[in-house]
């Protein structure tokens, strides 16, 4: 490149812009499998300044936060200004409201809780009609009886806590004559009516409200339980931006959750392996519905929503497939793609910075 060629590139460079990662355990970004790692080490390619703090880092009284910056390869401490931007994890505002509302008075923060849960977004969806076709019947869970009468009519069931994620608490129920099988944590136990009753109990005196659902087969050609991901992530222009990724799990597991020991693989090996001919319209199908859904989604909350997860079985019929929502998450990990996630934070931080300066500027 030619002196005058380096020159123009440094008069067109973005102003440098400070943006804060708030995180409750600032140990876990430093795993080279985390999109914020990758963040650290790459902001300054977008003239960003990233630096990571705690809640206990910030100080009221002088609108300043005590960072940790990664120069060269070291961490280092430095007190700064409340940033322009700040990418938060914690949204806990019974423990954290007052630090979450004071930064937000000077700060955009790019995420914040949505009063929601699994029953209420499926009620949603259901009421409005658009994606019926991915829902699958859901259902609170009242009692022992209720739960035979659906094994009655269902080979198997879910049964699954209302809030939570990563497939905690998750269990799968079936029946074989006179005896009902649990299937948690990739052990199955068998019990007479007596005993699963006894069983259910035990989860009715936790007080935690469970649903129940028919079980969705979605499993490789090996039997392993799979879903896809469909990670949208707002980028550049707050559009977001999609990835695919499969989740298989443990052949005797109920879930395919990475958290639960499963693993990932090139989505267009994945279904092509497993689906042969029809590996590029189910591609197509899963990249239409990430197109659409997380706008839509998001048009029943006011929260501007940073992040959307679809996790979307395939179940085959009838010699053809359907595709099927098991959760729809918020908050999300983005493991496998971790510099494309990071680029895709860095392009929406430049928007909202932007935008907000355009808006200041009118």
């Amino acid at each position: 490149m030619s002196e005058n060629a380096t020159a123009a590139t440094q008069d067109h460079a973005n102003p440098v812009l400070r943006v804060g990662m708030l995180r409750g355990n600032p140990n876990y970004i430093w795993k080279p499998q985390n999109t914020s790692c990758a963040m650290m080490y790459t902001a300054k390619q977008f003239d960003i300044e990233l630096f990571l703090f705690r809640p206990e880092d910030v100080d009221l009284e002088t609108r300043t936060i005590n960072g940790m910056f990664l120069v060269g390869n070291e961490k280092v401490r430095k007190r700064v200004p409340f940033p322009p931007i700040i990418e938060n994890s914690i949204l806990n505002e019974r423990l954290y409201g007052n630090i979450l509302n004071e930064l937000e008075k000077e700060c955009i923060l790019i995420r914040h809780p949505l009063t929601t849960t699994k029953l209420r977004t499926y009620n949603t969806l259901l009421k409005d009609g658009r994606f019926t076709s991915l829902l699958i019947p859901t259902e609170i869970y009242g009692s022992c009886e209720q739960i035979v009468s659906a094994l009655d009519k269902h080979e198997s069931i879910v049964l699954k806590p209302a809030s939570g994620g990563r497939g905690s608490g998750v269990r799968r129920l079936s029946r074989q004559g006179e005896l009902y099988f649990v299937t948690e944590n990739n052990v199955t136990t068998s019990y007479s009516k007596t005993e699963l009753a006894a069983f259910l109990k035990v989860i009715e005196d936790r007080k935690v409200t469970y649903l129940w659902q028919p079980f969705v087969v979605s499993r490789t050609k090996n039997g392993n339980p799979f879903d896809v991901r469909i990670h949208a992530r707002r980028g550049k222009e707050g559009k977001f931006q999609i990835h695919l990724f499969p989740r298989i799990g443990n052949a005797k597991g109920i879930v395919s959750n990475i958290s639960t020991g499963g693993y990932s693989m090139d989505i267009d090996v994945f279904l092509r392996d497993e689906f042969g001919d029809d590996h590029k319209k189910i591609k197509q199908d899963l990249l239409t519905l990430g197109s659409q859904f997380p706008e839509y989604y998001q048009s029943f909350h006011k929260p501007v929503i940073f992040d959307v997860g679809m996790d979307v079985g395939i179940q085959s019929d009838n010699g053809g497939y359907n595709l099927k929502l098991f959760e729809v998450n918020t908050y999300i990990d983005g493991p496998f793609f971790e510099i494309e996630d990071a680029i895709t934070h860095f392009e929406y931080f430049r928007y909202l910075y932007e935008t907000q300066k355009r808006q200041k500027d009118a």
